[in-house]
């Protein structure tokens, strides 16, 4: 296996989990962490831009 072909699946990856962990910071994040309304939602679009913007940049 060409060491270039394991970084190119390691940003798969990272695009993955940003695209997570996006969704569940905007859908899923439990009331009991008490985080403002509009921060969730401007740190949960910008990490699922990020994980958008990952796998497009591949």
């Amino acid at each position: 296996m060409d060491s270039s072909k394991i970084f190119v699946y390691f940003g798969y990856a990272m695009a993955v989990v940003f695209f997570g962990l996006g969704v569940y910071v905007l859908f899923f994040i439990p009331a009991e962490l008490h985080v403002p309304e509009n921060f969730r939602m401007m740190f949960g679009v910008i990490l699922l831009l990020y994980g958008l913007y990952r796998v497009f940049s591949l």
